[in-house]
C-alpha cells in the first residue's frame, strides 16, 4: 500500500488503540520523511482525526521539529515501545491488589493552576467514581505542552472529561508510582505551532 493511502487508512481508523495509531502513523510518516511540507499536512490531518490520542500529538511535535525526521521517528518508536509504565502498573497491583480502579489518561497538560487530564467519561462513571481511590495511568507521550494541550481539549469530542491529576489517589507513569497530589507531569515535547493550523484536507 502506498504511504499516502496507508495514512488515509490510519486517519480514518476510529476506535483503534493509541499504540496502534502511533505505530502505524510512524511507519507511514517514515516513508514520507523526505518531504517536510507533506509531513506537516499529514501530522495535522492525523491529530484532526485522532484528537484525543496524546501520544500522536507527542509523535507529531517531535517529528516536525526534527532535523532528521526519519531518524527521530526510529528513536521515538523505540522510546514509546520501551515505556516502563505497564511494568510499574503490574508492580503496583502485585503489591497492592486493592489499589483501586485504573483510569487511563488520554492526554495531560497544564492550563491554569494545575495539571489536567483528559479521560474517557465512561472510565470514571461520568463523575460517580471516587478519584481519590483510583489509579491514573499516564503512559509515555501523554503529557503535552500548553498549546497542544489546549488544542486537544478544544477538539475533544463528547464522551471525554477533563479532571485534575491531583484528585487521583495514585499516578503511575514512566517515572514510577507516586501519590496523585505529588505527581509532577512535565511536557514530553516542545510546543509545535505548525500542528495548530487546519490541514485543509
Amino acid at each position: 500500500m502506498h504511504p499516502m493511502e496507508y495514512l488515509r487508512h490510519v486517519a480514518g481508523a476510529q476506535g483503534a488503540s493509541a499504540s496502534d495509531v502511533v505505530h502505524e502513523s510512524a511507519w507511514a510518516l517514515g516513508a514520507m520523511a523526505s518531504d517536510p511540507q507533506a509531513l506537516v499536512l499529514i501530522v495535522r490531518r492525523l491529530v484532526e482525526k485522532h484528537p484525543t490520542c496524546g501520544p500522536l500529538w507527542w509523535l507529531g511535535a517531535h517529528v516536525l521539529s526534527a532535523t532528521d525526521p526519519a531518524a527521530r521517528l526510529r528513536e521515538l518508536i523505540t522510546d514509546y515501545s520501551d515505556d516502563p509504565t505497564e511494568s510499574h502498573v503490574d508492580e503496583l497491583l502485585a503489591r497492592t491488589p486493592d489499589a483501586g480502579p485504573i483510569v487511563e489518561a488520554l492526554g495531560c497538560g497544564v492550563d491554569g493552576d494545575g495539571c489536567e487530564v483528559l479521560v474517557d467519561a465512561h472510565a470514571i462513571d461520568d463523575g460517580a467514581l471516587d478519584l481519590s481511590r483510583s489509579v491514573l495511568v499516564v503512559r509515555r507521550g501523554t503529557v503535552l505542552p500548553r498549546d497542544l494541550w489546549v488544542a486537544m481539549k478544544v477538539r475533544a469530542p463528547h464522551g471525554v472529561r477533563v479532571v485534575g491529576s491531583s484528585g487521583f489517589g495514585t499516578v503511575v507513569g514512566p517515572f514510577g508510582v507516586v501519590a496523585g497530589d505529588r505527581a509532577v507531569l512535565a511536557p514530553e515535547c516542545a510546543p509545535c505551532p505548525e500542528m495548530l493550523v487546519a490541514s485543509g484536507l
